[in-house]
């Protein structure tokens, strides 16, 4: 389930790349789309949230795509929307169960990678290893480090580097709150049938090679 959200979080920071490089369109766009949710999704209260500039990023996208693929099979463009429906509402499974919890997403997810792994990770490999910007895991270590979850340790040889450990309260946190995600997630999953499994992820294996092959053909152009 968690490679779900990396491949959002991945192309949720390809699209603020795009911001980036041209801002004043995209402020101008911003502020014509304001966030309206579609059926059944979650807005989180803050709107100056990562998990609200998620959502203005789908809508802005939706649009493009309805007026990009007018020529597309109608069966195609039905059935990508019934996916990104799919996406959004597992996506907004998380975001609930998160808040719930009185963490952030990333907060969330960084402390998701130290239980499940069970090794050390430095702020680089965290940045790397969930696809998000250092501005983005920084701020969310800092709020963990900042409430006794996590401490930064310096890594020798590298002055720039730092480790980032999990305190006796962090693993409280881990137990209280990620522990359950885990249980929640390997319940759902044992609900398939081996050969359901067996389908998911070879389907979801082509579709995302798909991709990438489509995005290489476009870069290639």
């Amino acid at each position: 389930m968690v490679s779900y959200l990396i491949d959002l979080v991945s192309f949720d920071n390809s699209m603020a790349a795009s911001r980036r490089r041209d801002g004043s369109a995209t402020q101008v766009e911003r502020r014509s789309d304001p966030v309206t949710p579609a059926p059944g999704e979650v807005i989180d209260n803050n709107p100056n949230s990562d998990y609200n500039q998620k959502v203005r990023i789908r809508i802005i996208c939706f649009k493009r795509r309805r007026t990009m693929d007018k020529d597309m099979n109608r069966d195609v463009i039905d059935s990508l929307e019934a996916f990104d429906r799919l996406y959004r509402k597992m996506d907004d499974i998380y975001h609930i169960y998160t808040r719930s919890c009185g963490f952030s997403d990333m907060a969330l997810w960084l402390l998701y990678s130290l239980y499940k792994d069970g090794r050390v990770y430095t702020q680089r490999e965290l940045c790397a290893l969930w696809h998000s910007p250092p501005q983005t895991v920084n701020s969310a270590l800092k709020s963990l480090e900042r409430r006794e979850i996590i401490r930064l340790e310096p890594v020798p040889g590298n002055k720039k580097s730092k480790a980032v450990v999990l305190t006796a309260q962090g693993n409280d946190a881990v137990q209280r709150v990620v522990v359950p995600l885990v249980r929640a997630e390997q319940a759902a999953f044992g609900k398939l049938t081996e050969e359901e499994i067996k389908v998911l992820l070879r389907v979801t294996e082509k579709y995302i090679s798909g991709l990438q092959e489509e995005f290489g053909r476009d870069k290639a152009v």
